[in-house]
């Protein structure tokens, strides 16, 4: 089967960001003969004028960069239209796993690790798709370098989310979390997902009457908090700009901005969140880029390849798959949690040899032309989605336009 006509739906989203990742795949979908329509969902779930919309683009598949919602009924709306949706998680998955049971999703995951969870979950379709930058943007002239480190990403306070735990857990439950953050920041493979697993083993707890994804979702905050923030507080020799607001500021009342969590560094300006245009503006005027990411082991963070793209070298929370395609060679320098010794050396050695930082990223600038642009994700949209279509039809009813 071949996909000839898409239909994106568009959402809220923070910084606007998948109305922008939206946008630029149907782009590059459109110059590959796809004809492609977005359409707006404010509401954020879907209305019945959205479903007048869409049956008159006559879509071979919806597709979204978020996770459609259930009704109140807990219906998917794929199974009301019986059009098959490809959702393109930007999350990790353990957040979307009601996805499988629609027998019309077909999901693309940034992290090899998230492919799995589906495949676990009894649903084969699913495949990797990583994240992408526009092709053009690569091509626009460099500017002068402004920022010698930035940091461009949302704060977390550890002391928030923690106050939180003891006021919903349990002694025992908060031992486990504690645990399951410590192995999530101690290697370069172990997902929090599998680290809470891991850690509710070690325990003597019985898993009946805990809700598994919310002890998720707490070990991914707490451990983005703690590695964000000791990655910053750690760096003393040089100038760093962070720009961001207050995080999960809703489930963590309280918690403090990055000037309050970094008032006792004097080498870091905190400045608020910038829109998604003025980031790349921002980027395209450093020398490095400080990426914090600890959900993914196996796969990408947008601001790897933005931050690549935009001229600035990359130093990356430790990723098994930025170091297969990329590594030190190619711009992106890993390291792990806690060797804080040498992230300062490496930052001091690049701001000192701006002939050795310039060749790495001009490499990594390659490869994200060769195998991250939106342009390469809509061949490989066209590789991977007709197949779970053609899966998915053998054994339920299409709607045929």
């Amino acid at each position: 089967m071949k996909i000839c006509r898409v239909c994106f739906l568009v959402g809220e989203s923070h910084y606007d960001l998948k109305r922008i990742w939206s946008l630029e795949l149907s782009q590059a979908l459109e110059r590959r003969g796809v004809n492609t329509t977005i359409i707006d969902i404010p509401e954020g779930q879907l209305q019945k004028k959205h479903f007048e919309h869409i049956l008159s683009q006559r879509p071979d598949v919806t597709c979204s960069f978020c996770a459609p919602q259930p009704s109140a009924k807990k219906i998917i709306f794929s199974d009301f239209l019986k059009i098959p949706h490809v959702t393109l998680l930007a999350e990790p998955a353990i957040y979307n796993l009601y996805l499988t049971k629609s027998p019309y999703s077909i999901v693309g995951c940034v992290d090899y690790f998230d492919c799995e969870l589906f495949l676990n979950a009894k649903c084969d379709r699913v495949f990797f798709f990583p994240h992408a930058v526009k092709g053009e943007l690569i091509l626009e002239p460099s500017e002068e370098k402004e920022y010698d480190v930035v940091f461009i990403g949302s704060s977390y306070d550890p002391d928030a989310v923690r106050y939180s735990w003891f006021k919903r857990y349990a002694p025992e439950v908060i031992a486990v979390l504690e645990e399951a953050v410590a192995l999530t920041l101690s290697d370069d493979h172990t997902s929090f997902t599998q680290a809470l697993v891991g850690a509710w083993r070690h325990s003597s707890l019985e898993p009946n009457g805990h809700d598994f994804t919310r002890l998720c979702a707490e070990v991914d905050s707490y451990a983005r908090a703690v590695s964000r923030l000791e990655l910053l507080r750690s760096i003393r020799s040089v100038q760093v700009h962070v720009f961001g607001d207050v995080g999960a500021s809703e489930q963590y009342p309280g918690a403090r901005n990055w000037s309050q969590l970094l008032a006792s560094c004097p080498n870091i300006t905190s400045s608020p969140a910038l829109p998604r245009q003025e980031v790349w503006h921002v980027l395209k005027r450093s020398k490095i880029c400080l990426d914090n990411y600890p959900c993914f082991k196996h796969g990408t963070h947008e601001r790897t390849i933005l931050g690549l793209a935009a001229g600035a070298l990359v130093f990356s929370d430790a990723n098994r798959y930025i170091d297969a395609h990329f590594g030190e060679e190619r711009g992106v320098v890993a390291y792990l949690h806690g060797r804080w010794d040498y992230v300062n050396e490496r930052l001091e050695h690049y701001l000192k040899h701006d002939g050795e930082r310039c060749a790495a990223v001009e490499r990594g600038i390659k490869t994200v032309g060769l195998e991250h642009t939106w342009d390469v994700r809509a061949d490989e949209f066209l590789k991977r989605v007709p197949p779970l279509w053609d899966a998915i039809a053998d054994e339920h009813y299409i709607r045929s336009f």
